[in-house]
């Protein structure tokens, strides 16, 4: 399957050999660079909604790290607090 259009050729008589020559037509030549400008807007269009979907899951992952580090961050004070406990608490026995 191509992106481009079938163009229709047209023979025009050659009078130095007497062969077809072919041709295409500027109708037909009009046809398929608006069909390819359509192309180009249709692809434009996706790329432009793959961007805001990876926005999208950017900032989903981005909160999800957030949440994590700032877990990560609770967890480590909370374990140098309770060693910094023991520690003093075997020291005073």
């Amino acid at each position: 399957m191509s992106i481009y259009p079938k163009l229709e050729r047209i023979a025009m008589q050659s009078s130095s050999e007497g062969t077809d020559d072919f041709a295409f037509s500027p109708q037909t030549a009009a046809d398929g660079s608006s069909h390819r400008l359509q192309h180009i807007r249709e692809v434009k269009q996706q790329l432009e909604n793959e961007r805001e979907k990876r926005a999208g899951l950017y900032k989903k992952y981005r909160r999800a790290a957030n949440t994590v580090d700032g877990d990560d961050t609770t967890v480590l004070f909370l374990c140098s607090f309770i060693a910094r406990r023991l520690a003093l608490k075997a020291k005073k026995t």
